[in-house]
């Protein structure tokens, strides 16, 4: 069997089982609860439309619709605090989720360049060139080689993969670190390749390690030729080698004291010696 409740506070009827008689439940209209009469008792005649009208004319807000408009209200506020970024003392739970998400927003960033957004795809000519590659210097930090020769074209794998590709291409067949004291550690697996390349004719790689220099290399030179090979002169000092050939792969790095020169080209490889700071032999391999 089934009886007949009514909601004493928006008259909606309730259809439920006989043994809800005498308990209370909550009114799926208002959200409100209420007891659901014996069923003995005299139904509860609905109140008319104009008495509800009065209620809400008399200002007198039940309970739970007091709650949820108090709680919307302070939603809505926090809600335009945190749009804002401003801050108002009106509770302590809604000071603390105004200042968590202030804090989490507009906190401290960390210094420096981000690595997945340092690269620049158009090479400033101005900055990218022989001169400027020739300044870059063994642990410099990664914000001076920056202000020098500006963004890099490629970064981390990219410039990995361009490296490699032009070793497969025998544009660049090998790593030429120095005859020297100073190792470059170019094998260790926290190293970053960064590449500036100006054109199809100048490209340069640096090897950065914990934000410094480790390794500087010219890749593609246009002034590595046969031809400039051939203006070479004995008794020419380093300087004027230099200035025909271009920066050379490694030797640049231990100034003009050192030994020889190397550069590499697609095809061939040229081998300069000196003695006293001046060309005493100079060497053209053709590559197989």
């Amino acid at each position: 069997m089934t009886i007949q409740a009514t909601c004493p506070s928006c008259d909606r009827e309730h259809t439920l089982a006989d043994d809800m008689a005498g308990k209370k439940i909550r009114c799926k209209g208002c959200d409100e609860a209420f007891r659901v009469p014996d069923a003995d008792e005299p139904p509860r005649k609905r109140r008319s439309a104009s008495s509800r009208e009065d209620d809400r004319d008399e200002g007198e807000e039940r309970p739970g619709r007091q709650k949820e408009k108090k709680g919307s209200k302070n939603l809505l506020l926090i809600g335009g605090l945190v749009g804002c970024g401003g801050l108002l003392v009106i509770g302590g739970a809604i000071i603390a989720v105004v200042v968590v998400v202030v804090m989490k927003k507009g906190g401290p960033t960390t210094p420096g360049v981000p690595k997945a957004l340092a690269v620049s795809r158009t090479a400033d000519p101005a900055k990218v060139n022989r001169a400027k590659y020739l300044q870059i210097q063994i642990h410099d930090k990664e914000s001076e080689l920056f202000a020098l020769v500006g963004l890099p074209q490629m970064r981390g794998k990219e410039g990995s993969d361009y490296v490699i590709g032009l070793q497969e291409q025998k544009r660049f067949p090998a790593l030429s670190p120095p005859v020297g004291p100073y190792k470059p550690r170019l094998n260790d697996s926290r190293v970053e390749i960064l590449v500036w390349k100006r054109d199809d004719k100048f490209a340069f790689a640096v090897w950065l390690l914990e934000g410094q220099v480790e390794w500087r290399q010219i890749l593609i030179d246009d002034l590595i030729s046969e031809e400039n090979f051939e203006k070479l002169q004995v008794g020419m000092t380093v300087a004027e080698v230099r200035g025909i050939l271009g920066p050379p792969l490694a030797g640049d790095l231990m100034g003009p004291n050192t030994p020889f020169d190397n550069w590499e080209a697609p095809g061939f490889t040229i081998l300069v010696s000196y003695e006293k700071g001046r060309l005493v032999r100079k060497k053209l391999t053709r590559l197989q």
